[in-house]
């Protein structure tokens, strides 16, 4: 993934929960970041994370690129085409 950026606004009525959930949000984004990163190449732009203390909110963006080289998108359809060749699925046409 190229050029990613992440921008969440989270709060609660309750300023002790929000800072609860900030520091979850932090980790979460975090453990998915190093997940992530054992499959694929991720370049993160920025990460804006801010708090809103007095109104119950969340909003979430989140934009990204991806790219794939043609190479892997013919092994992935050879692969499916096998498995389905092996176990002799047929796809209907619509």
């Amino acid at each position: 993934m190229k050029e990613t950026d992440i921008s969440i606004l989270e709060g609660t009525d309750d300023a002790a929960q929000t800072a609860m959930l900030y520091g979850v949000l932090w980790s979460l984004i975090g453990s998915i970041n190093a997940f992530l990163s054992n499959f694929l190449t991720i370049s993160f732009n920025s990460i804006i994370l801010n708090c809103d203390y007095k109104n119950k909110t969340f909003k979430a963006y989140i934009n990204c690129i991806f790219s794939f080289s043609i190479a892997n998108i013919i092994i992935v359809f050879l692969r499916l085409h096998y498995i389905m060749k092996k176990y002799k699925l047929n796809v209907k046409k619509l």
